[in-house]
């Protein structure tokens, strides 16, 4: 007898998780390599190329009890749809940030996808 969880029907679902949990992934650590991209590109230097990072961590300072507060008014569905729409939104702004090569931009873009998560993590 298979157990219930190994059905066909759950395949998907755990696919989708584990693709989700990957770009979570790659979204946090995306930040160390941007760093010395921005550095070398952008001619950014050491001390503000730690922006990225703030970036990165402050949106969780900022987004975390909002977060909460969406997924308490409107359920963790929406607040798991609303956290996937802020992340594919920041990660759609690195885009025009790339043509206009603006550091400011890509921190934009980096808050915004980090708003996601965090109200992911929420």
């Amino acid at each position: 007898m298979q157990a219930k969880f190994t059905e066909k029907k759950y395949v998907v679902t755990l696919i989708f998780a584990i693709s989700l949990f990957m770009l979570w992934g790659v979204a946090i650590t995306m930040g160390d390599v941007l760093n010395k991209h921005f550095q070398n590109i952008l001619h950014v230097s050491k001390a503000n190329s730690g922006l990225v990072q703030l970036s990165l961590f402050g949106a969780y300072a900022v987004m975390g009890i909002p977060a909460g507060l969406v997924m308490k008014k409107f359920g963790y569905k929406n607040g798991v749809l609303f956290g996937l729409a802020l992340y594919a939104i920041g990660a759609f702004l690195f885009v025009p940030a790339a043509n206009s090569f603006s550091f400011t931009a890509f921190r934009i873009a980096l808050f915004i996808l980090a708003c996601g998560l965090a109200t992911l993590e929420a």
